[in-house]
């Protein structure tokens, strides 16, 4: 496993970023219960689609439990 630094401003831009992306996801979420539907299950695709990129990262997670 490769290891990066990733220096202060970085991380704030990163974090900025994310944010700005969730807020809005929850916006468009909450325009009407169609869309709030369709936004949930892109959400969960995300996190399904995450789950399986970082499957060994999870494996070694489950280890130290």
């Amino acid at each position: 496993m490769a290891t990066t630094t990733q220096t202060g401003n970085n991380l704030i831009t990163t974090t900025l970023i994310e944010l700005v992306g969730v807020g809005l996801l929850a916006i468009l979420a909450g325009m009407s219960d169609d869309v709030g539907k369709v936004m949930l299950i892109l959400m969960w695709g995300f996190m399904l689609g995450w789950l399986l990129l970082h499957t060994s990262q999870l494996a070694e997670m489950v280890k130290a439990i």
